[in-house]
């Protein structure tokens, strides 16, 4: 059996983490930067979250109905009323990142 000798900074007092806020600090997020992070932790593609409506939320179960697409064919903006295939229309329910993540986007 081994026995580690402890660190001799085991029983130092932590240090605190600084807590402090930036001026202005709301700022630094750009417009766009809350619709990216609601992207990255939900997995959908960009052509979904663009079909996106407040319709599609629900806030009280903190889910996504994905139904729609959007798409660029020969430089115009086409809407689909209805993913590709079947199983493109799915729900999505949201972890904590992403559900406030909508809230900003809301409010823009």
């Amino acid at each position: 059996m081994i026995i580690m000798p402890m660190s001799p900074n085991a029983n130092a007092p932590k240090k605190q983490a600084n807590t402090q806020k930036i001026p202005g600090e709301e700022k630094l997020v750009h417009p766009s930067g809350y619709k990216l992070l609601l992207i990255l932790h939900t997995g959908m593609r960009i052509g979904e979250a663009l079909a996106l409506t407040w319709d599609d939320y629900s806030q009280k179960s903190r889910t996504l109905f994905i139904n729609k697409n959007v798409v660029r064919i020969n430089g115009k903006i086409i809407h689909q009323d209805s993913a590709k295939t079947s199983a493109g229309n799915r729900v999505i329910v949201l972890n904590r990142t992403a559900a406030d993540n909508i809230e900003p986007i809301k409010e823009q």
